[in-house]
């Protein structure tokens, strides 16, 4: 598995490629100007783009780059936009009225990291632990089955999934994002690693 990440190492970024580097996975740093990819071409690897906010056309450009180099970014152009369109999604989206679960700032929102429609981590978003409590074990099959029916809607594999708690309790999802664009909150960054690492050894070459 290859990391790339685009454009100013820090933050999020740094701890997902300082993650990487400890557990042994190749870590490539990709300012945002430079042309083409310093990476060497070789056997087949699956790799993924964290960090900044690259335009279609930058993510474009590091897609097919990476494709010559034998490097398989894990969503293709027209995934990566389609990560961050909400229209399949209209019906995980209803609230009906309900208002969302609050806490003086703070909505009770998790972010969940999917691929192949397979929630690999998932933390609270806003602070460093839900300030509502712990997740009951409904509550994290709840949150699993929604993040996976947003995964089919989409039809995008790898995938950010934003869900919020509704006053009544049940949940619903805000927005998707591109994974490689969005912080991790709450979540351990060699955790997210180790877990992609893992879900992408059994997924196998293509």
């Amino acid at each position: 598995m290859l990391v790339l990440i685009d454009g100013a190492v820090q933050g999020d970024a740094l701890a997902i490629a300082q993650a990487a580097k400890a557990l042994r996975y190749p870590v490539v740093e990709v300012p945002a100007t430079q042309q083409p990819l310093p990476i060497d071409g070789g056997a087949f690897q699956w790799g993924f783009v964290f960090g900044g906010e690259p335009s279609l056309t930058r993510y474009q450009s590091l897609h097919s780059q990476a494709k010559e180099k034998n490097v398989a970014l894990l969503n293709d152009v027209a995934q990566h936009a389609q990560a961050r369109e909400s229209d399949a999604l209209a019906p995980l989206l209803e609230m009906n009225g309900q208002p969302l679960r609050r806490l003086e700032h703070l909505t009770r929102t998790w972010r969940l990291f999917v691929l192949d429609a397979d929630v690999l981590a998932m933390g609270f978003v806003g602070a460093p632990s839900d300030v509502f409590g712990p997740l009951s074990e409904r509550e994290q099959r709840e949150l699993s089955e929604l993040a996976h029916r947003a995964a089919l809607a989409t039809r995008v594999p790898w995938l950010a999934v934003d869900a919020a708690q509704l006053e009544n309790g049940e949940w619903r999802v805000l927005e998707t994002h591109a994974p490689g664009n969005c912080a991790l909150g709450a979540i351990d960054p060699a955790h997210f690693v180790a877990s992609l690492a893992r879900a992408l050894d059994m997924r196998g070459g293509c």
